[in-house]
């Protein structure tokens, strides 16, 4: 972003790896990598726990739309 003389860049990727796991389990690993710029550099604290906070909810959901399409596929 630029407002006025203050800019600011956040780059945020993430990756999922799904892999099998003992007892049919999936066993899920996220690697995320950020980098910030300009004036951003200052909160990147906030910034580090908000995207904590929403790579955990977002975990959360899949879990529960997995285990969910686990549970309609096994009474199928």
């Amino acid at each position: 972003f630029k407002q006025g003389l203050l800019s600011g860049r956040l780059t945020v990727s993430v990756r999922y790896k799904l892999e099998a796991a003992g007892s049919g389990g999936t066993l899920v690993t996220r690697e995320l990598r950020m980098q910030t710029a300009g004036v951003l550099i200052v909160i990147r604290p906030v910034l580090v726990g908000a995207i904590r906070k929403e790579n955990e909810r977002i975990l959360q959901r899949m879990k529960a739309y997995l285990e969910a399409r686990v549970l309609c596929y096994l009474h199928n």
